[in-house]
């Protein structure tokens, strides 16, 4: 027969202070432990020495944080009291008044094993919706940084180096004076007469050679010869039967510059040397003259290049100098001085107007 059905007589437990603190102070922990642990302990309710096959309730969460209240101890032999125990937590002996039902009986029990929760779902971030496409321009093309092209070999027509040699023509204008004639005037000295050029020879052609080499592109350096015929002079050209010839000879070196001898360029030239002048009658008289010092040519025109071998020159000279000795040969082979004590040396100026052809042979480039 079960004690605890309802309907009879409860028996009353004999229980002393000391157990009710006891099972008080179980149930209490049993409690904590069940929440911090999240599950409850299937062998807290067996450690007290009770009925497994009495159900145990949870304290609820009042009872739970409130200090249990024991009753005060009785006399001695004396009997509990049968009023129900004012203790926040009731042993397992103590039933439920005969006229309670089942279901009005606390909560539940938690289960032993609860199921696990659900893991949590990563938390999604609302995305934004998407835009526009973004137009980007393209990277630039890296630059290499490298050695520089070398730049085109220029192009020369005329040669570095060459052996260079060629030939002019033109026309030679013979100015100025050969001497002065000093002559005493009542004994006193003197009075000076003007021997003019012109009174022995005049115009007329002239042929130069050139030998030499090119130097540097630029530059030319040779040697020159220099003849020419002239007409007859204006004052002598009578005299001893008719003047025959007149001739001048020019000896010398000279060096040249062209701005541009690959097309056309200015051409400058300057030239040293030795001058000789004679003429010639019909019975046989001669006259001749030298220099007493160098005579200087400078030259200015324009360099013509044809093609890589052949260049065209047009030029226009002029040249000074002194003439410091004369000689007579007369018909009879005798000689005698032109110039006397009281003579004096004058200047000359041959001009030229002449155009020349040269050529580089075994031409460097």
């Amino acid at each position: 027969m079960n004690p605890l059905r309802p309907g009879r007589p409860r028996p009353v437990a004999s229980i002393s202070f000391a157990s009710a603190l006891t099972v008080a102070s179980c149930i209490a922990s049993f409690s904590l432990g069940a929440l911090a642990q999240g599950a409850p302990s299937a062998n807290a309710a067996t450690s007290t020495g009770s009925s497994s096959s009495l159900p145990v309730q949870p304290p609820s969460s009042s009872a739970s944080a409130a200090t249990p209240t024991a009753n005060p101890p009785a006399a001695a032999g004396a009997q509990p009291s049968s009023a129900p125990s004012t203790s926040a937590n009731p042993t397992p002996q103590e039933a439920a008044p005969p006229d309670a039902s089942p279901d009005a009986s606390s909560a539940e029990p938690p289960p032993v094993n609860p199921e696990p929760l659900p893991p949590s779902k990563p938390r999604v971030h609302p995305q934004r919706p998407p835009g526009p496409p973004i137009f980007e321009p393209p990277l630039p093309t890296p630059y290499v940084y490298g050695e520089p092209p070398k730049p085109p070999a220029p192009h020369h027509v005329a040669p570095r180096q060459s052996f260079w040699l060629g030939a002019r023509t033109g026309w030679l204008f013979p100015t100025g004076s050969l001497w002065q004639d000093g002559e005493s005037v009542h004994g006193y000295c003197c009075a000076y007469y003007n021997r003019g050029f012109d009174d022995f020879a005049r115009s007329g052609p002239f042929t130069e050679l050139d030998l030499g080499a090119r130097l540097g592109r630029h530059y030319n350096v040779f040697g020159l010869w220099e003849w020419s015929f002239l007409r007859k002079g204006d004052e002598l050209g009578d005299e001893f039967g008719g003047q025959k010839s007149a001739r001048s000879h020019f000896l010398g070196a000279a060096m040249r510059f062209s701005t541009d001898p690959d097309d056309l360029g200015l051409l400058v030239e300057i030239a040293v040397g030795w001058r000789r002048f004679s003429a010639e009658w019909n019975n046989g008289t001669e006259f001749t003259a030298t220099d007493d010092f160098l005579n200087t040519r400078i030259g200015l025109g324009a360099d013509i290049r044809l093609n890589r071998n052949w260049s065209l020159e047009p030029m226009i000279t002029i040249g000074g100098g002194f003439f410091g000795s004369g000689e007579w040969r007369l018909a009879n082979g005798s000689k005698e001085g032109a110039f006397s004590l009281l003579d004096q040396q004058a200047q000359h100026v041959p001009i030229t107007l002449q155009v020349g052809v040269h050529y580089d042979a075994f031409g460097a480039y």
